[in-house]
């Protein structure tokens, strides 16, 4: 036998060729190419070496995308041969190695789909003119007992049988439109040209490489219907459905069958398990989300006896995060604080034992100036004892003034910190201020705990990885890969 490659003679039990390397025979002993394929030689200078190369052929419009082009080259002469030269296909054929797409379908099987005989005769694998090699596909092509004619192809990973058949009215074509059972058709933009690129066994015509037929698709009821037109005449087939495993089943296929049956086995099981992860992970983001804003209201600590609630206290009441008042200031505190003062908050009842609480301090009407104050929770143990529980500075600050640039301010208004209750119960806070004026009046500062607020965030965290979790099983459940051919589940 001749190399497919560089035409060598070479042994008929030969798995690869001596002189180039190229793959003689498929692992099963089939030849790697189709008989007439092999035997190119350059009609420049006779050569039987080419290499593949390439090139860019850029988008007609902005928005067109650039396609990359495969061409043929003559290593002996440089001659170059690309999608219009039949060297270009006879070539190319031969990188498109028989099996590709793994099927367990070979010439010569016979078998049943649905109530009809059929034998494969021929394979023939197209490729779409302007998309070059990113756009081929495979058809059997089948012949049944009672004569008819019939191409199995694989469409969005399901068999689908083409068969001739009669439009319900005229097909014509007229200047660039298509009629076709009451469809207005744009032969340029939805038509294309397919090329054979490879091709085996035998087909009802004499079938060449590189040959061109123009195609037009669309759907008739729900059903995917191509409109063939060759030079002389126009067809229309109309496609069903065929589940995988019933043509398995049909042709003999006992292995096929049972590798479908375990992959429906095992995308059943992804299936629930994605459901599971779904629901979980919506629960927990739901629970996350009613928690995170769900906290109960804020203490906001203020100076009583009919005095003006500071901004930043009102503020926080009408956004629905705090009441007006919990605790009582105690008696003997100056209105007008010195240098260093202290505070007394009574009765402060925080229940949501386990839980994440914010202390806040705030002075939001400072201009120019600074106040250090250090808030003290104490819990209540008995009369005359206090139980420390924690202890949060904060230093509250603003400063402005000009420069090259105008006007600038700078200010820390507020501070904050969180900490976890231990224990429920009656609780006691003392604020200690430190002020650089000395006058600052202790209704100025607002001291507030927002209780009730855990720590979600491994709900959220969780929820998510849940999320993630259902979404990998949903597309494992397709299961691509798994069922032969690449097919999916009917």
């Amino acid at each position: 036998m001749r190399c497919p490659q560089c035409g060598q003679e070479v042994s008929d039990d030969a798995g690869v060729c001596p002189s180039c390397s190229a793959p003689l025979r498929q692992g099963d002993g089939q030849p790697a190419v189709s008989p007439g394929v092999s035997g190119l030689a350059c009609p420049g200078c006779g050569g039987t070496r080419f290499s593949r190369g390439s090139k860019t052929i850029e988008g007609e419009d902005e928005d067109d995308d650039d396609v990359v082009v495969s061409l043929a080259r003559c290593t002996s002469c440089g001659k170059v041969f690309d999608k219009e030269t039949p060297e270009y296909w006879r070539f190319f054929a031969d990188r498109f190695v028989p099996g590709k797409n793994g099927l367990p379908l070979a010439i010569g099987m016979k078998g049943k789909i649905g109530e009809d005989s059929f034998e494969i005769l021929g394979r023939i694998r197209y490729q779409e003119d302007e998309l070059y090699d990113d756009s081929w596909w495979e058809e059997w092509y089948l012949l049944s007992d009672s004569g008819e004619r019939g191409f199995l192809v694989v469409e969005d990973g399901h068999f689908e049988l083409y068969t001739k058949t009669r439009p319900r009215e005229e097909l014509t074509f007229d200047e660039g439109v298509v009629r076709f059972d009451g469809q207005r058709l744009d032969a340029e933009e939805d038509g294309y040209t397919a090329r054979i690129a490879w091709f085996e066994g035998q087909f009802p015509w004499d079938a060449e490489l590189g040959e061109s037929t123009w195609c037009i698709d669309t759907r008739v009821d729900g059903d995917r219907v191509a409109i063939e037109r060759s030079e002389d005449e126009a067809e229309v087939w109309r496609a069903r459905r065929v589940p995988a495993r019933e043509l398995f089943a049909g042709f003999g296929l006992t292995d096929a069958v049972k590798a479908y049956d375990d992959a429906l086995g095992l995308g059943a099981s992804f299936a629930k398990k994605a459901r599971i992860y779904f629901l979980a992970g919506l629960v927990m983001l739901g629970l996350a989300l009613y928690n995170c804003s769900g906290g109960k209201a804020a203490h906001i600590l203020q100076v009583p006896q009919g005095k003006t609630a500071t901004p930043l206290a009102l503020e926080r009441a009408e956004e629905g995060q705090g009441t007006s008042l919990a605790g009582t200031l105690s008696k003997g505190v100056a209105w007008k604080l010195t240098s260093f003062s202290n505070a007394v908050f009574d009765n402060v009842r925080l229940d949501s034992e386990g839980s994440i609480h914010q202390l806040r301090l705030a002075a939001p009407s400072i201009h120019n100036e600074w106040i250090e104050a250090t808030a003290t929770l104490l819990r209540v143990v008995s009369p005359t004892s206090n139980e420390l529980v924690y202890s949060f500075t904060a230093a509250i600050w603003h400063a402005s003034g000009t420069d090259s640039e105008g006007y600038w301010s700078e200010s820390g208004g507020n501070d904050s910190q969180e900490f976890v209750l231990d224990k429920a119960g009656v609780y006691r806070i003392l604020l200690s201020i430190t002020h650089e004026k000395g006058t600052r009046p202790v209704s100025d500062v607002a001291v507030m705990i927002h209780e009730g607020e855990r720590s979600y965030s491994f709900l959220l965290v969780s929820g998510l990885l849940a999320l993630f979790m259902g979404l990998r099983c949903r597309s494992r459940r397709k299961l691509a890969g798994n069922i032969p051919g690449g097919l999916l589940p009917d």
